[in-house]
């Protein structure tokens, strides 16, 4: 036997002696009994999942289907990041472009992607791209040729505590609380956050000094809060 199966989706209307008062979707089938939806045969009473997967059918005596009519939203997994349908992202590949289908399936261009021009420490550059030089105080292109072209200004180093120090070098500042970082001319410039001062036994102590502790075998530590923080090993 074939059963034919007729569908008619609707909003909230009265028609003849039936009031529909919600939204939905109603499929009718010759012949009443049990419903056949998409080739499957449900029985009366029986409730279901249509495509789309986010709905529910119910089959009912004379053979039609009375269904919810909720808006499907689909999403998309892709590198533990969640899209919804119609969205775009980059491939991984950082040239295609990839979209979030209704199927919930992920659909990217395939464009042939163009080799870096120029590779530096496992980096790829394209041609005109530029980045600091490894010394720290110059600067690299990437040429159209594939080779990197750098300027060659002399980086100098800095003094600073008695001690030398190279371009981009960062170092504690003498104060015990800020840190200093050696400039590409070879100035140095430090944080100016507010030192605050330990006291102990009547002593002063700047954030980062060390001391003794009275007990003769602890070791006590002026913080950069002004706190003073010690060992608590038992003495002999």
């Amino acid at each position: 036997m074939i059963r034919r199966t007729f569908s008619y989706c609707f909003s909230a209307f009265t028609f003849a002696a039936l009031s529909v008062t919600a939204t939905g979707c109603l499929f009718f089938g010759a012949g009443g009994g049990a419903c056949e939806v998409d080739g499957k045969q449900f029985s009366v009473g029986e409730e279901f999942t249509p495509a789309g997967g986010c709905n529910t059918c119910t089959c009912l005596a004379d053979g039609s289907t009375s269904c919810t009519r909720l808006a499907c939203v689909t999403s998309c997994t892709h590198n533990g990041k969640v899209f919804n349908e119609g969205d775009t992202f980059p491939a991984d590949d950082g040239c295609n472009t990839c979209t979030c289908t209704a199927d919930g399936t992920v659909a990217c261009t395939e464009m042939g992607c163009a080799e870096p021009a120029c590779i530096v420490d496992g980096i790829g550059y394209n041609p005109g791209d530029s980045f600091p030089s490894s010394d720290g105080c110059n600067t690299c292109t990437c040429t159209d040729d594939g080779s990197v072209a750098c300027t060659e200004k002399a980086c100098l180093p800095c003094e600073y505590g008695g001690q030398t120090y190279q371009t981009g070098d960062s170092f504690p500042s003498t104060d015990g609380c800020n840190t200093c970082s050696c400039m590409a001319d070879g100035a140095v410039a430090c944080t100016e956050k507010a030192c605050i001062a330990c006291t102990y036994n009547g002593q002063t102590y700047q954030p980062g000094d060390s001391w003794q502790a009275s007990d003769g075998c602890n070791t006590c530590t002026c913080s950069d809060d002004g706190l003073v923080g010690c060992t608590k090993i038992n003495c002999p």
